[in-house]
Parts: C-alpha cells; sequence; structure tokens
C-alpha cells in the first residue's frame, strides 16, 4: 500500500502557490481601495493541489492516510453530508489504496444521488444514510465503540477531517506560507508590516491548524531555530488568524478550534478569532447578495506576481482558466465575499498584507 500512496503523492502540486489577486466584474472597485490603502492581497491556492483531494482535504488527511497506509486497517469509516468534499477526497483516496469505504451520509438520497453520492458509489465505497438523530451521535463514544465493534481493523475518521491529526498537514501548509511570503518580491520593503490569514470555518480543523502551525513557528523563531532570507517582512507579533464561520456557530465553532488544539503556552499567544457575520442564512445555504457576488464578480490570479491593479474585461478573456479563482457558495465565496466587506469598510490596516487561503472542494457547486 506504500507504493499505492507514493503514487498518489506524485499526482499532487506541492507546495501549492501563493499568488496575488485582483477582482473583476461588479467588484473591480476594490482594486482602487486595495491601492488607496496600500493593502497587499494574495491568495494560497491549496484549491490547485489536486483535481479532488483539492485545499484543505489533503492538509487535514495526510496523517490518517500515513497511518492507514502503515497499519492493517480494513476499513475506513467517516461522517459527512450529501455534498461532504471531505467525503469526496476520503471516498478517492480510499479508492486509491484499496481500502474500503464506509461514508455514514445525513439524510437520505437514495433516490436522489448527488454528484459526490454517485462518485463514492463509483469508487466501490458503501454508504449508509441516517436521520438527524442518529447523525448527532457521531461524536458519541458509545455510537464510535458500536461502530468499531462492528467493523473490525477500521479507523474513523472525524466529520471534516477535524482533528488533532489534521495538525501535521496544517503545519506543512504554514511552513510553506513563511517560506513563500519571505521569497515574495520586495518583501524586505514591508519589514514589520501587519498580516491576516484569512479562512472559512466549519468543523475547526483548519483553523486550529493554522494557530498551531503558527504558534510552532513562534516558538523556533523565538529560540533561534529558524533563519530564512528576508524573515523580518514577516512579523509574527502582528499576524491575526480571522476565521469565516460559514454556519451559525456562535461560540460552537470557537469550541471544536479549541477542543483540537494543544493547550500550549505558545498557542495561547496566537491572535485569533472568527466573524460571525458571513455566514449568510447558515451552512451550505445562500442569501441574495451572496448569489449576486458569485455570479456578477470575478477573483483573479495573477501568475507573474507583478499585476495588483485593474484588468480589462480584454485582458481577462485571454487569462487562462487556472488564474480565475474558481468559488462555490458554502466556504470559498463566503470567504471572499467577507474579505470584499472588510476592505470596503476600511477593517484592515492600513499597509497590511492580506493572505486567503482557498481550502478547495466544489461539491456544493456541482450540479451533474
Amino acid at each position: 500500500m506504500s507504493q499505492q500512496l507514493e503514487q498518489l503523492k506524485q499526482c499532487l502540486t506541492l507546495p501549492s502557490p501563493l499568488l496575488p489577486i485582483s477582482f473583476e466584474g461588479d467588484a473591480v472597485f476594490l482594486n482602487e481601495l486595495i491601492t488607496q490603502q496600500n493593502l497587499q492581497i494574495l491568495c494560497k491556492r491549496d484549491d490547485l493541489i489536486h483535481p479532488i483531494i483539492s485545499g484543505n482535504k489533503w492538509r487535514k488527511l495526510e496523517s490518517t492516510v500515513a497511518s492507514i497506509s502503515n497499519q492493517n486497517i480494513k476499513n475506513v469509516i467517516s461522517f459527512g453530508g450529501g455534498f461532504s468534499n471531505h467525503i469526496h477526497a476520503l471516498g478517492y483516496v480510499c479508492m486509491q489504496l484499496g481500502i474500503k469505504m464506509k461514508a455514514i451520509i445525513r439524510g437520505n438520497y437514495e433516490d436522489n444521488l448527488t454528484p459526490m453520492l454517485s462518485d463514492l458509489n463509483k469508487w466501490g465505497a458503501e454508504i449508509h444514510y441516517v436521520d438527524k438523530n442518529e447523525y448527532k451521535l457521531r461524536h458519541s463514544a458509545k455510537y464510535l465503540d458500536n461502530l468499531s465493534e462492528k467493523y473490525p481493523n477500521s479507523i474513523i475518521v472525524p466529520e471534516g477531517g477535524s482533528s488533532e491529526h489534521c495538525l501535521k498537514g496544517m503545519l506543512e501548509l504554514v511552513t510553506e506560507l513563511f517560506t513563500q511570503i519571505n521569497n515574495l518580491p520586495n518583501a524586505s520593503k514591508r519589514n514589520g508590516q501587519r498580516t491576516y490569514i484569512i479562512t472559512p470555518v466549519a468543523s475547526g480543523g483548519t483553523l486550529a491548524g493554522l494557530i498551531n502551525g503558527f504558534s510552532h513557528f513562534f516558538s523556533n523563531r523565538n529560540n533561534n531555530q529558524i533563519s530564512y532570507k528576508n524573515s523580518n517582512s514577516f512579523n509574527f507579533n502582528d499576524t491575526y488568524i480571522v476565521g469565516i464561520g460559514v454556519l451559525k456557530g456562535q461560540d460552537y465553532l470557537e469550541e471544536l478550534v479549541l477542543d483540537i488544539l494543544p493547550d500550549t503556552q505558545q498557542t495561547n499567544k496566537v491572535k485569533w478569532h472568527i466573524s460571525h457575520k458571513f455566514h449568510h442564512g447558515g451552512y451550505a445555504k445562500s442569501s441574495s447578495k451572496l448569489t449576486e457576488f458569485i455570479t456578477t464578480s470575478k477573483i483573479l490570479s495573477h501568475k507573474n506576481g507583478n499585476n495588483l491593479g485593474s484588468i480589462s474585461f480584454e485582458q481577462a478573456s485571454q487569462i487562462s482558466s487556472d488564474e480565475l479563482v474558481k468559488i462555490e457558495k458554502v466556504y470559498s465565496a463566503k470567504m471572499f465575499y467577507a474579505i470584499k466587506e472588510m476592505i470596503k469598510n476600511e477593517q484592515f490596516q492600513e499597509n497590511s498584507r492580506i493572505i486567503a487561503l482557498h481550502t478547495g472542494g466544489v461539491q456544493g457547486a456541482r450540479i451533474r
């Protein structure tokens, strides 16, 4: 199985690129505001890691996949909804590794399969549909013990892949970010600038991983264990990690993050919070404003790293497809909409760097 895992890893694009972005369509006015506020806005394009196991799915699954490969695992069990990016990615990984996957799905889609569930069927996964009441038991120790007894030699992966096991993969992401930021053109000229890392939040694993990763670098840098060119261009003491809650989860989301985080003095020093203003009605729900943003605005990433200003529609039409940043209503669109509103309302300190973490996933946008 280790050979199959290595073959899988060879298909991944790592490190994922960190690219400057600009806005087009109805959001084109943001480019002028970005210039006026002297902001540097970039996107960590984890959506380009892989067509299926994209974004934070690989980051959160990496450690678990290594455990599956090294142990006598016969079954992988996990939970999700009918459009779960996590379940979709895990199902693909299990198919590639030749492992049986058992997906416990909230709701009954037997007569109306979603595109994700159709893929799972094609990949040989066993799907169990459960009602809301049974789905609520997914955190119950007794329920999980019963699953383990029913399926010996199995590993149970939490909903969204979010557990302490996801911290390793997220640490690699932070390592990539640190290196890429310090290798940006003119990085040394931005010494001391404030940095905002923006990410969507649903099950808490990605945000917890970012916090843990930055606490690791705080500690190692203070112990003189980190040495990079232009290392002063990244100001740890003026770095803020901002989660954009994509569901109605005031306090609940914060608790999820804290449950995953190791309780250390360094972790507690990282500055982070979750904004609950941009869920647009709840998980996988939308609003007229979000729908309008998705349909009338474009986000473009620029490989040459130089074009931070406005681009004409004639130029935009000539840009290759991998430079058009794809968004969907469940995660990424809510994050970029939040960034739009925060720039418009001058909520970022002038001369700051903003990094949007594109966590991938398109299941919520698929129609076939």
